[in-house]
């Protein structure tokens, strides 16, 4: 993604910066209205941070939506950034079964 503009989608990706800055108005929006530089300065002005943490916030956003805008994956979340956990089944054990043949053999032993 060009560093001065975000190029062509920025209507597409004006809900992606949304839900990723919530705090930005929708005038906010239209101000910025694709520029990475604008983008910067309002993270900052709303989120009350140093201009390099708004710089670095902007910047690994734009490399989670490289050239050519929105992923097609949707945005990226915390869950989606995790490794996938292998799913383990549970060993399946018949208590039903033991309990009834242990119940069986104290009946024979009390018959005897």
């Amino acid at each position: 993604m060009n560093s001065d503009r975000i190029e062509g989608n920025w209507h597409q990706m004006v809900g992606i910066v949304k839900e990723k800055w919530g705090k930005l108005t929708d005038d906010d929006l239209k101000v910025i209205e694709g520029s990475v530089e604008r983008l910067v300065g309002k993270v900052q002005e709303r989120y009350g941070i140093a201009m390099e943490e708004a710089q670095k916030q902007v910047e690994a956003w734009q490399r989670i939506h490289k050239e050519g805008g929105v992923p097609n994956t949707g945005t990226a979340t915390v869950e989606s950034a995790r490794p996938e956990i292998p799913k383990v089944e549970a060993a399946k054990v018949d208590i039903g079964k033991a309990e009834s043949d242990k119940t069986e053999t104290d009946l024979r032993r009390k018959a005897s």
